[in-house]
């Protein structure tokens, strides 16, 4: 398998250099300012049938209060920035890709679907999706545009596993974007389910997948991508061959099979294979910065 993972690994990163792609050894500073922060979305208009049904002057309520970090890069802004929204898991499992964005000039704003008291998931059992995710990914950005250390036109969402299929719902016109007059520049989602996903999307979006991923199917992502082909902003898919789900993470350890640690958001679904790889790992770093470079205006 090692063997077979080098050769597919040498073959990918020529094929990434053929297409100008860069694969980087990461080097990441440690000199953003990082604060704790929440935020609340606000009502969601009235629906037509809303409008015929409750009295004059109501109102939908607000979203939930979240809780999340907002990282700030060294240097003077308005910075370019990301929100990212993670699993379940120990927050620390993500701060490597924090600090890498921001020592790429990239402020943050990260949180998960488990928040504060009780840290248990939002609607794991009343909805595959996360119902909330879309108008929450929205929430969080016109909190960060109004910012003035952030480059409101230039912030990207980025997703990861089962809540990768939030950043794959936000540009779609006839959800959450027609309501939000700040737009996402882009959106990028690594190992995300991406069976329910449809354009045409407002922005470009990358997806990153594990070839060897049995938790969510690589297959339906590389079919999404045929079906956004023609689109006027079709969805990237890179597969990386030969490795599994959470490979970029560093946190998940080598690869083993989880019935738990898989699925902490509490999703009605079975258990698969995590495994980081430090070869992918860097593979899809040096995707994220080549699409977040093109794709993110503002100092790079």
């Amino acid at each position: 398998m090692k063997n077979k993972f080098i050769l597919a690994t040498g073959l990918f990163i020529a094929s990434l250099a053929a297409a100008n792609v860069l694969f980087i050894t990461p080097t990441i500073a440690n000199d953003a300012v990082s604060k704790k922060v929440t935020f609340r979305g606000k009502p969601a208009p009235l629906t037509a049938f809303q409008k015929r049904r409750l009295p004059p002057g109501a109102k939908n309520p607000p979203g939930r209060e979240l809780n999340a970090v907002l990282s700030l890069p060294a240097g003077k802004g308005p910075h370019r920035a990301a929100i990212l929204i993670h699993t379940c898991h120990d927050a620390n499992f993500y701060q490597p890709w924090v600090k890498r964005l921001n020592s790429w000039g990239i402020a943050t704003l990260s949180f998960s679907r488990c928040q504060p008291p009780d840290f248990k998931p939002m609607n794991a059992n009343e909805s595959l999706e996360w119902r909330e995710g879309s108008a929450t990914a929205y929430a969080a950005l016109n909190y960060l545009a109004l910012n003035p250390a952030i480059n409101a036109k230039s912030i990207a969402l980025i997703g990861w596993s089962r809540l990768g299929m939030v950043p794959l719902s936000v540009l779609n016109r006839e959800g959450e974007y027609q309501f939000s007059k700040v737009k996402f520049a882009a959106a990028i989602a690594i190992n995300p389910f991406c069976g329910f996903a449809g354009g045409p999307h407002q922005a470009p979006i990358l997806v990153i997948s594990a070839g060897h991923d049995d938790w969510v199917d690589p297959k339906m992502c590389e079919k999404m991508a045929v079906l956004t082909a023609k689109d006027p902003n079709p969805v990237k898919v890179k597969v990386i061959k030969n490795v599994y789900h959470g490979f970029d993470i560093e946190g998940f350890g080598k690869t083993h099979f989880s019935e738990k640690e898989i699925n902490v958001d509490g999703y009605p679904a079975g258990g698969g294979t995590l495994g980081y790889n430090e070869e992918a790992r860097n593979i899809a770093i040096g995707l994220v910065k080549l699409f977040l470079d093109k794709h993110l205006s503002g100092s790079k």
